[in-house]
């Protein structure tokens, strides 16, 4: 099990969910989470190491049942604010293109139907 991953809650189309993430450096200024399985980025509200919950021994999982509550004295206040995991970010007004357009410019658009004449 990696020692760096955390059960984590955050934000998936609009409502809150638990994942296994883990925290990154992007860059030298740029710190963030990734969800370990998948590569996407996430913004987590709250974050726990997974060997909290969990211990792996001969290929088996054992799980600690005398946790307590996870969330005493933190608050998921403001959740809503948090940035989405699959949030749909806005395009500039110069790169907008239809579906159709975007076809087309590809060289997928409709393609003129041989006919037989008669």
């Amino acid at each position: 099990m990696n020692p760096n991953s955390c059960l984590i809650l955050h934000k998936v189309r609009g409502e809150l969910e638990f994942d296994i993430g883990e925290p990154v450096v992007f860059t030298d200024e740029e710190e963030g989470w990734i969800i370990s399985t998948s590569g996407h980025r996430c913004y987590p509200i709250w974050a726990e190491p997974i060997g909290k919950f969990v211990t792996v021994h001969d290929d088996t999982v054992h799980w600690n049942t005398s946790i307590g509550d996870p969330f005493e004295s933190k608050s998921l206040a403001g959740w809503q604010d948090l940035s989405d995991h699959f949030q749909p970010r806005p395009l500039p007004e110069g790169k907008r293109t239809t579906a159709s357009e975007l076809l087309k410019q590809l060289g997928l658009g409709p393609k003129p139907i041989p006919r037989r004449s008669i």
